[in-house]
């Protein structure tokens, strides 16, 4: 009985100091259930809510990390996915000419006398329809 005195004695210091009911079962090697009745009654200094809080702050911002991470992974998969599926897709002719004239109705310039007038700010919709243009007039 003597030993657990003395670990209840040491769990109120580490809890006077803001230590976490998880840091002082880890330290202790004891339940956190047992931790959590010694402690109970203790109340905490400024120093001691300071002490938790900067812990949970610091919790929570490696949390979010974490998740912008996954979160990333997981889109680069979905991007590589889609791109890897997009590749793999053959256009015939005639639809290469309705996706033309579909990209030219939405983004072509109407008003030019002679030739063709396409305007957008994305390089790789330019790309396409400027490779579709190529492909569909060549007889």
């Amino acid at each position: 009985m003597r030993i657990k005195s003395k670990e209840r004695f040491k769990a109120y210091r580490l809890r006077k100091n803001g230590f976490s009911l998880k840091e002082i079962a880890e330290e202790l090697n004891v339940a956190k259930s047992s931790v959590s009745y010694w402690v109970r009654d203790v109340s905490l200094s400024a120093h001691a809510k300071k002490r938790l809080l900067s812990k949970i702050n610091l919790g929570q911002y490696v949390a979010a990390e974490n998740k912008k991470a996954r979160t990333k992974a997981i889109e680069k998969l979905y991007y590589e996915n889609s791109v890897a599926e997009i590749n793999n897709i053959h256009i015939g002719k005639s639809y290469a000419k309705l996706l033309l004239a579909l990209m030219y109705w939405c983004e072509g310039i109407k008003n030019v006398k002679h030739g063709i007038g396409f305007i957008n700010s994305d390089p790789h919709l330019i790309q396409s329809f400027l490779r579709l243009l190529r492909s569909s007039l060549c007889y």
